[in-house]
C-alpha cells in the first residue's frame, strides 16, 4: 500500500485508515490486526484511546504507523494544549502525527487557538494539525477557512459518489494551498435500513459502473476517491475483515477511465436521471441564517500558488 504525502508535511499515510471507535473489544483489535497486514499504517482515534487500544498499538513499531487523535471543539474555548497531554500521556507516546480540531465552527477560529497548534508542532508533539469537520455534512465555511486562511495541514471531511460536496472543492483549494483533504463516510453501499428506494435506484446505477470495472461498489467508491490529487487517505470505520481486505484490492486495480470520471460527474449533476429526490442532503451552515445551505459545487475563484 504506497503512502501518501499529507501536504507541504514530511508525513506520509497510508491510503485507507482505520477509525478506532470505542470500546475497542476483541472483534476491534482482530480487525485492526487485519487492517495492519493489508498495509494499513494510520490509526483514527478518533473515539479516544482505551486500554486494550493503547496495548495493541504499543506492540506496533512507533515509526511504522500513524496516529490521529482528536481535541473537542464543544466548550466555547478548546484548549488543544490540555487534550494533547492527556492523549500522550494515555497513549505512552512523545507525539501524535495528526491532531484534529473536532466538529469545530468559524466563532472558534480564534488566532491563539491556531497559534496554539502551530507551537506544538514547531515543538515536535505533533507533526501535523487539521480539522475534522461534521457531524452532519457540510461546514463548507470552516473548511474553505481552514485551507485558505489558517493554512491547516489538512480537512477530514464526509465525501462518496453520493455527497461529493464540498469534497470537491475543499481538494480544488487544496491543490493550491499545499493542503490535503481526508475522507470519511466513503462507502456507498453502507446505507441505514430499511433503504429509502431511491437510494437503493442510485445504488443499482452505481453498480453497474462498478461491473463494467470489475469492481464491487466499495472497491469502486476508493478507487473514485483516491484519483483526487489533493486527497491523502480515506478513514473508514471498517465493519468485517472482509470489508477491509475488499477496500485494500481497489489500490491495485487500474485508474478509472477519464470517460468514466466524465458520465460520473453528469449523472451525479443530474440527480443521476433520477429527480429531485435522488439530490444529496443540505450542507449545513454555521453562517447562514437557516443553518443550512443546498449542496453544490462551487468552482473556487481565486486559486493561490
Amino acid at each position: 500500500m504506497r503512502p501518501r504525502q499529507l501536504g507541504n508535511t514530511n508525513l506520509e499515510l497510508s491510503p485507507l485508515a482505520f477509525r478506532c471507535t470505542a470500546p475497542c473489544d476483541d472483534q476491534t483489535l482482530r480487525l485492526m490486526a487485519c487492517a495492519r497486514h493489508h498495509g494499513i499504517t494510520f490509526f483514527d482515534l478518533a473515539d479516544g484511546p482505551s486500554e486494550s487500544l493503547v496495548a495493541y498499538l504499543r506492540t506496533l513499531p512507533r515509526g511504522q504507523i500513524q496516529i490521529a487523535t482528536h481535541f473537542p471543539c464543544d466548550a466555547p474555548s478548546p484548549n488543544p494544549r490540555l487534550a494533547l497531554e492527556q492523549s500522550l500521556k494515555a497513549l505512552a507516546t512523545d507525539h501524535i502525527d495528526l491532531y484534529f480540531a473536532r466538529h469545530i465552527q468559524l466563532p472558534q477560529f480564534r488566532d491563539d487557538l491556531f497559534a496554539d497548534l502551530n507551537t506544538l508542532r514547531d515543538q515536535g508533539k505533533i507533526r501535523a494539525y487539521g480539522l475534522s469537520l461534521g457531524p452532519s455534512i457540510g461546514w463548507r465555511d470552516e473548511g474553505i477557512s481552514a485551507i485558505t486562511d489558517r493554512h491547516a495541514d489538512a480537512v477530514q471531511t464526509p465525501f462518496s459518489l453520493f455527497q461529493q460536496d464540498p469534497g470537491r472543492e475543499f481538494c480544488d483549494l487544496a491543490n493550491a494551498c499545499g493542503c490535503t483533504v481526508l475522507a470519511t463516510d466513503y462507502d456507498p453501499a453502507g446505507l441505514p435500513q430499511p433503504t429509502p428506494p431511491i437510494a437503493l435506484q442510485k445504488l443499482a446505477i452505481l453498480r453497474q459502473y462498478a461491473d463494467a470495472h470489475g469492481l464491487t461498489i466499495r472497491q469502486f467508491a476508493c478507487k473514485w476517491l483516491l484519483m483526487h490529487g489533493a486527497l491523502a487517505s480515506i478513514t473508514a470505520t471498517f465493519q468485517s475483515e472482509q470489508e477491509i481486505t475488499e477496500a485494500a484490492g481497489a489500490l491495485a486495480t487500474p485508474p478509472l477511465t477519464m470517460d468514466t470520471l466524465a458520465r460520473l460527474a453528469h449523472d451525479y449533476a443530474n440527480d443521476w436521471g433520477l429527480g429531485p429526490d435522488a439530490r444529496p442532503p443540505d450542507l449545513m451552515s454555521s453562517t447562514h441564517p437557516a443553518g443550512k445551505v443546498p449542496s453544490s459545487y462551487i468552482p473556487p475563484t481565486t486559486m493561490i500558488a
